[in-house]
């Protein structure tokens, strides 16, 4: 799942795209974050997001895209990766 800003894609020179893996097999911890099946996602079982794995892939690595995550389901997934980083909320 790309997680990084738009604004990042139109950088001179920045070809990266930042990434949270997807699993099926879930986990009770606070850095896998549910993200349900949806029409509007695609996915074709209950998935979830691991915080603790973020990467950078090329963007020409990129596929289509598939579909988009709920607004709820994103704000979880920041706040997990908040809490990865030890960072503050903004």
């Amino acid at each position: 799942m790309v997680i990084q800003r738009n604004e990042l894609n139109s950088l001179e020179g920045y070809s990266n795209v930042i990434i949270v893996p997807l699993t099926t097999k879930g986990r009770k911890s606070v850095t896998y974050v549910e993200v349900s099946r949806s029409e509007a996602n695609r996915l074709t079982a209950p998935s979830w997001a691991i915080t603790n794995q973020i990467f950078t892939i090329d963007q020409g690595d990129l596929r289509e895209p598939l579909g988009r995550i709920s607004r709820e389901e994103l704000y979880k997934i920041k706040e997990a990766i908040l809490f990865v980083i030890d960072a503050q909320r903004v």
